[in-house]
């Protein structure tokens, strides 16, 4: 058997479920807080500053 491909499976399931926790609990948590406006905007002046490749660097704008 390839153990690769079933530690590629689990990899996929754990991002999975922490994509789910996040859409369930972190994002209304956000938009509780008017915080995802804010999130929102610095993400699309990054993505629009920085375009497409550039996920270092945009995290780093976004963030700032």
């Amino acid at each position: 058997m390839d153990w690769t491909t079933i530690i590629v499976l689990a990899i996929g399931l754990v991002f999975t479920v922490l994509t789910g926790i996040a859409v369930k609990h972190v994002i209304p948590w956000l938009k509780e807080r008017q915080l995802y406006d804010a999130a929102m905007i610095a993400v699309n002046a990054a993505e629009a500053v920085y375009g497409r490749y550039h996920g270092e660097e945009k995290l780093a704008a976004a963030l700032k």
